[in-house]
């Protein structure tokens, strides 16, 4: 068990809360401020502040100053708690990137292209065919987790083989990750032209995290030219009593509908499949049933549980290995 405290001698506060997803609650007065007890069996780390409330019911979210703190926007900033063996993965430390970034508008079959970025790493000329990974959520997943610097270090080590990566961002990501159909053969139609542009080696593969994480396993299981999937917490909502909360989601039944169908029965189809969640976080259950159900229908499926919660630090921190070898066995396979 893990203590988290906050200071409060001139008793400022009429009530103190931890807000911390889960592990959210009130803190109790203890010997001069407020202490919360969390139990980190499924945690190296966790990203919290507390919720204070004044005399006169004022109300506001203050860091711990004892703690490091991350910036998490658009949610605000976060203390963190770190386990003792906690560690960060050794290619955060490698060089920067080397590589060129460029701005595509792809056609869509929405209101506007799809506007992309592709990322080419030092040496790989327009002209050579190499695989493709397609990410949802690019921005995020360049930025806050890294994946250049992450693609960079393992194709400077020989461990993958030079690839392009396409950082896909969503204007309306809530109505487009949620099983748009529309958005879905958008993607599909912008691979096309991808490959039109620049020669791609079988077996595209694609991934995302959260809504992202359901986006990629729907195109997975529909395009054949989709060889390899990777989902991070994956939002694959379901019917049962435990889903409840998330009931109120706009395109929750839209959602229910594709999870109840992924996995139902063995395809012609299957992408080698890779997942990992926060094994503290709520979506966790889901996550090992559908990797569960996939199995039962004869899908190549890596599930890898990380001691975290749901967000971009946990999702940077379980990369590897289920993504480097997911990757490696999908393209190095077909040479």
């Amino acid at each position: 068990m893990v203590t988290l405290r906050l200071d409060d001698p001139d008793r400022r506060w009429t009530s103190v809360r931890l807000d911390a997803g889960p592990f959210s609650g009130p803190a109790r007065r203890r010997a001069g401020g407020w202490e919360r007890t969390v139990d980190e069996t499924h945690l190296v780390r966790l990203e919290y502040n507390f919720e204070v409330t004044d005399p006169r019911g004022r109300r506001r979210h203050l860091l711990d100053p004892h703690a490091p703190t991350i910036d998490n926007p658009p949610y605000g900033d976060k203390s963190v708690w770190r386990r003792a063996d906690y560690r960060e993965p050794g290619w955060l430390r490698a060089a920067d990137p080397k590589g060129r970034l460029r701005r595509l508008e792809l056609p869509s079959h929405l209101a506007q292209p799809l506007a992309v970025d592709l990322w080419v790493p030092r040496g790989l000329s327009d002209r050579r065919p190499a695989p493709l990974l397609w990410v949802h959520d690019g921005t995020d997943y360049r930025e806050r987790a890294q994946l250049s610097r992450w693609a960079a270090h393992h194709v400077g080590t020989g461990l993958l083989p030079p690839f392009r990566i396409v950082y896909a961002d969503a204007p309306r990501r809530m109505q487009w990750y949620s099983g748009s159909e529309r958005y879905l053969r958008s993607v599909r139609r912008a691979l096309t032209a991808l490959q039109e542009q620049y020669p791609t080696t079988p077996r595209i593969a694609v991934m995302g995290a959260s809504l992202g994480g359901l986006t990629s396993m729907v195109l997975g299981a529909r395009d054949p030219r989709i060889g390899a999937v990777f989902s991070q917490s994956g939002s694959f909502f379901t019917r049962l009593a435990h889903d409840r909360d998330n009931s109120g989601f706009r395109w929750y039944a839209r959602i229910t509908r594709l999870v109840d169908v992924l996995g139902a029965a063995p395809a012609a189809h299957r992408p080698l499949i890779g997942m990992t969640c926060g094994e503290a976080e709520g979506n966790y259950r889901n996550n090992l049933r559908l990797a569960q159900r996939l199995q039962a229908s004869d899908a190549d499926v890596r599930f890898v549980g990380h001691p975290d919660l749901h967000n971009w630090t946990c999702w940077r921190d379980s990369l590897d290995p289920t993504l480097s070898n997911l990757l490696r066995d999908t393209w190095i396979a077909v040479g």
